[in-house]
């Protein structure tokens, strides 16, 4: 069981940087400026949101004519900027590993104002994102908001208020859901993977620890009844993929 968990754990930044571009991709599509699409279409591309509110500081064509995508060099690409890496961990961001053209996923911030969407991740918010509210938000940018923390370890910061148009995270409710991993059924043509025999009952993997946490204070009372193998940098037994 520990092999299998460490596997799992060195495929989820893969897992989610697919999961990322692959969803998001379909939802800015719609939004492109520069889409040769009928003209209801092309009504409801620039008059749909998917927040309630309008955002704060965004900027029509007409009130700063520069923002305008078609005078751009990146016109025929759906660009996609990660202001911060989730985590602080960084992926391979050329989509064409991912088998995706016309796409370019960067980090690049001078290409902000060419950027149809903006991914903030909401643990790696730090003092640089109070100077990127300053900027006037071209508009037809949107702003996602992106967390991969669980909502205990997930603080409220109130200036994020009205300021996102997209949520992006592992709830099924979330405008684009990035999950932790899934299950897939076995197509009848792969071989059956043998698993060795079990000789223990349950395994915990955890890096994270705070007595004050609901899942140490079940582990805590869970292991005066079965035993309990632990692994993870919480117990000094790190697992290596």
């Amino acid at each position: 069981m520990s092999s299998s968990l460490g596997q799992h754990s060195c495929t989820r930044p893969f897992i989610l940087a697919i999961l990322l571009v692959l969803s998001t991709l379909l939802l800015f599509y719609s939004y492109h400026a520069n889409l040769n699409i009928p003209s209801f279409a092309r009504f409801f591309q620039l008059n749909t949101t998917l927040s309630t509110t309008p955002s704060n500081g965004t900027v029509k064509p007409e009130d700063n004519p520069t923002d305008n995508p078609t005078d751009n060099p990146t016109d025929n690409l759906t660009v996609l900027l990660i202001w911060t890496w989730p985590f602080g961990v960084k992926f391979d961001s050329n989509c064409s590993v991912f088998g995706i053209e016309k796409c370019l996923l960067t980090d690049d911030r001078s290409l902000y104002h060419t950027a149809d969407g903006v991914f903030v991740h909401h643990r790696d918010i730090h003092a640089d994102f109070i100077d990127l509210r300053k900027i006037p938000r071209p508009w037809f940018q949107k702003w996602v908001w992106m967390d991969m923390e669980s909502p205990q370890n997930t603080s409220p910061i109130p200036i994020l208020s009205n300021l996102f148009n997209i949520t992006c995270n592992y709830r099924e409710d979330s405008t684009v859901r990035i999950p932790y991993g899934y299950l897939q059924k076995r197509n009848a043509s792969e071989p059956i993977v043998p698993l060795p025999n079990k000789d223990k009952l349950v395994c915990w993997v955890v890096s994270n620890w705070n007595n004050q946490y609901a899942r140490v204070q079940y582990y805590n009372e869970l292991k005066k009844y079965i035993a309990i193998n632990i692994y993870g940098r919480a117990f000094q037994k790190p697992l290596f993929c």
